[in-house]
């Protein structure tokens, strides 16, 4: 006898398959389901999933958002429910897309609070630097002229 299920009775199914802890082939003999059956289910739900992927704009966003978190990647991202492996790829994806553009941009320019203490800190070889000393955090990304660098920063020191 064909049993003929819903979409929404296969999406539980395979999630209850995945929380399983079984074989594909345990579970469908368990449940008197078909494993070529559950096979395409649990492939047109990954398909699913692609089809909700973030966009550019959104991961730029969330890497910024970690950035400034102060968190490590790893905590930030369990935090957030986020793929830490997911993000990684998308930011080298970013990077990769924009990183022969003619002109380097800022990624962020802030005034800490007074009395914080010196630090050099690589986000990501191909993304950039972010330096923080005395109360100053600069980022750059690769690429932005050392020579304008070293002024901005002499003329920093100058004003200290």
């Amino acid at each position: 006898m064909v049993v003929h299920r819903t979409k929404s009775e296969w999406t539980k199914i395979v999630d209850a398959y995945k929380e399983s802890g079984q074989t594909q082939t345990e579970f469908c003999n368990a449940r008197g389901l078909n494993v070529k059956t559950l096979g395409n289910h649990i492939r047109e739900a990954k398909n699913r999933k692609r089809e909700t992927a973030r966009s550019t704009e959104e991961w730029i966003e969330l890497i910024k958002q970690q950035q400034a978190s102060g968190m490590s990647r790893s905590a930030w991202c369990k935090k957030h429910k986020i793929n830490s492996d997911s993000m990684s790829t998308a930011e080298r994806r970013i990077v990769k897309n924009t990183s022969n553009k003619a002109e380097a941009k800022w990624m962020e320019f802030s005034i800490a609070t007074e009395g914080a203490k010196p630090a050099l800190q690589y986000i990501n070889s191909d993304w950039g630097v972010r330096m923080r000393t005395s109360g100053l955090e600069i980022e750059v990304n690769t690429g932005y002229p050392v020579e304008k660098l070293a002024e901005l920063i002499r003329k920093l020191v100058n004003m200290c």
